[in-house]
């Protein structure tokens, strides 16, 4: 099912939104289907993998 699939990927991302949450300016969410977006500093990234977006 696509939806489990999305919500398993959404998922993936708990970590990172854990660690983003203490730096202070940073807004980030989850688009449709799993992709993770960062506002920061004026710049903007979107993540499909929870690798890719770990720093």
């Amino acid at each position: 099912d696509h939806t489990a699939k999305a919500a398993q990927a959404c998922a993936a991302f708990s970590d990172v939104c854990r660690q983003l949450r203490e730096i202070e300016g940073v807004r980030f969410g989850l688009l449709y289907p799993a992709r993770f977006h960062i506002t920061y500093g004026g710049q903007q990234r979107d993540f499909t993998s929870q690798e890719e977006a770990t720093y």
